[in-house]
């Protein structure tokens, strides 16, 4: 890849993750407020304490989320806050998970819905073109996820345990091969990306390429026959148009045909 076409892939790469960055930040208000509602019915409706926690969380998210809104809106490349970005979201995610654990059922980690949410964090991690920030949101979740199993493990009620695939070991094997291949797809996203600007960089050129030799003379790349065509009419509606005079030179080489003739046409070309 050439030097100017690295910059720009790269300068590309760069609006995508500011406009990457945007959409996390909307989606993380849309996110987190559906979270806080229903954190909020858990803990006013169901009386559950877990959703005590669940709303303190939720607001923490949110109020980092306001604190963003200038830069968003002044669109600032942010390359530190996807990773902090995430690193709330795993964190957040996994005391609620914990909490849910410790108030309503050691099981709750293997159990709930809101495990199958750290997927959700590593395809947001991919919004920004950023392989490592991708590795980070799969690596942190895994470890997560993994931990909260392990800690509460001993604790499951062994009559309930056998009777839930989700609670064996090889069920949290499954859930931890799932969020790796998670991360591996969504590790694709930037290379497909680059990938396609360069086919579209390749056809632009080609594009290009064709253009010059449709209007080209094949043996001197003066201008041929069409071109000259379009643009004598265009600059002669100008001249009407302004009121303006326009001039016509023809060149012509004398004797070419006698050297075609005698020498040949190579000689001639040549010439």
């Amino acid at each position: 890849m050439k030097k100017n076409d690295h910059y720009q892939f790269e300068k590309i790469f760069k609006e995508e993750a500011i406009r990457g960055e945007k959409v996390h930040w909307q989606l993380h208000w849309f996110l987190y407020s559906i979270i806080l509602l229903l954190c909020m019915i858990v803990y006013f409706v169901q009386g559950k304490e877990v959703g005590k926690y669940g709303i303190l969380l939720s607001l923490i998210n949110l109020l980092y989320n306001s604190t963003l809104s200038p830069f968003i809106i002044k669109k600032k490349n942010m390359p530190w806050n996807g990773y902090v970005m995430v690193t709330i979201n795993v964190i957040t995610l996994s005391i609620y998970n914990f909490m849910d654990g410790y108030y309503i059922s050691t099981l709750a980690p293997v159990t709930t819905a809101a495990v199958m949410l750290y997927p959700v964090i590593i395809f947001l991690a991919s919004l920004r073109m950023d392989k490592k920030l991708i590795v980070w949101a799969t690596f942190s979740s895994i470890i997560c996820m993994d931990g909260l199993y392990l800690y509460f493990y001993n604790s499951f009620d062994p009559a309930l345990a056998n009777q839930i695939v989700s609670a064996d070991p090889l069920g949290q094997f499954y859930r931890t091969v799932y969020l790796a291949l998670c991360g591996l797809f969504m590790y694709q996203v930037p290379t497909s990306m680059l990938r396609i600007l360069k086919t579209q960089e390749r056809l632009a050129r080609e594009s290009i390429e064709n253009k010059q030799i449709a209007q080209k003379d094949a043996l001197t790349g003066v201008y041929n026959r069409l071109y000259f065509d379009q643009h004598l009419e265009n600059s002669i509606e100008l001249a009407r148009k302004f009121n303006y005079k326009i001039a016509l030179f023809f060149i012509d080489l004398d004797g070419l045909k006698s050297l075609n003739d005698n020498f040949g046409h190579n000689t001639g070309d040549f010439i």
